[in-house]
């Protein structure tokens, strides 16, 4: 049995309306007799963070943007000092008995290199056009006057503007849970077990997609893949909503996230190399698609960063 830690770093929203350009979900697994070494390495980060002088006397629980936060007001306006006692906490987190898996969507990319961007922004122009060819219309007769219509257009255009950015969001949203539990069903498989998963119940925007994939699922027996497409899970067999503040493996989930974020935002290469060994591997040793995926990246856009 595998307990799996889901947790997410940024937010699906597209831009302009979010300035973070990833929305990354990422899975920390380990079997339940490596609870005892997620508590040393939690007390570890906490003696690490006291010695190299940031205030831990308020944290109460282990959060990758918090421990920034802390280490930036320790050392001020030293961005090196900064990122390299942050860095060490990656060092502390490896352990041989813990595995990741992480899915991230480029947003920007996702909507401007894919034949999403172009239909959508297609069939803006058609809803301009439809309002001004009506114009002419005796049942849309207001339209004739250009004060009218300029406002007609403008009110058109925010409000496509609103449903694309929700549309948007949620598929983003729905695109990266499948793809992460499409990843942990196959590590499942490869590894003869099966699995829990558990995140934080604060986390409203990967337990709605979480749901909405499983919540059905677990009263049917039985799993399809198909193309990659998550239809029933199979080694995934419950799932739990946890309070992260009583759950040090969850906490150390939302540093993992965290990390993944400043690989990908940053351009992190030494913290890619701390997490690495832990990323899932393929049957060649290959961690692409299999530890690592990034939508709608390929695997040498990957390689630009971290070499």
């Amino acid at each position: 049995m595998y307990l799996v830690y889901l947790d997410e770093s940024g937010d699906p929203t597209p831009p302009p309306r979010s300035g973070i350009p990833f929305y990354i979900i990422s899975a920390f697994l380990m079997r339940p007799d490596a609870m005892r070494i997620v508590e040393e390495k939690v007390d570890n980060i906490y003696g690490y963070l006291r010695e190299k002088g940031v205030n831990t006397e308020k944290l109460e629980e282990l959060k990758g943007s918090e421990i920034w936060r802390k280490i930036r007001k320790k050392c001020g306006n030293n961005m090196e000092e900064a990122k390299n006692i942050f860095r060490g906490i990656y060092d502390i987190i490896h352990s041989e008995e813990f595995t990741i898996i992480a899915v991230a969507v480029d947003k920007e990319k996702y909507i401007n290199e894919t034949v999403l961007g172009r239909e959508l922004d297609g069939i803006r122009r058609s809803t301009i056009n439809t309002i001004n060819s009506i114009s002419n219309s005796p049942y849309f007769s207001v339209l004739g006057n250009p004060n009218v219509r300029r406002q007609v257009n403008i009110d058109a255009e925010e409000g496509f503007n609103e449903l694309k950015s929700r549309f948007i969001g949620n598929l983003i949203k729905y695109q990266a849970t499948n793809d992460i539990l499409v990843r942990i069903e196959k590590f499942l498989e490869k590894e003869e077990e099966e699995g829990i998963l558990l995140f934080d119940a604060d986390a409203k925007t990967i337990s709605s997609s979480i749901y909405s994939f499983l919540a059905r699922s677990f009263r049917r027996d039985g799993m399809a893949l198909r193309h990659d497409t998550l239809l029933q899970p199979e080694k995934i067999v419950h799932h739990l909503l946890i309070d992260s503040k009583l759950d040090h493996a969850l906490q150390l989930a939302d540093i993992i996230a965290y990390g993944i974020r400043e690989i990908l935002q940053f351009e992190d290469k030494e913290i890619y190399s701390k997490l690495e060994p832990m990323l899932d591997k393929g049957p060649r040793n290959e961690t692409w698609g299999f530890g690592f995926k990034i939508i709608p990246w390929r695997e040498e856009d990957l390689r630009r960063i971290i070499e």
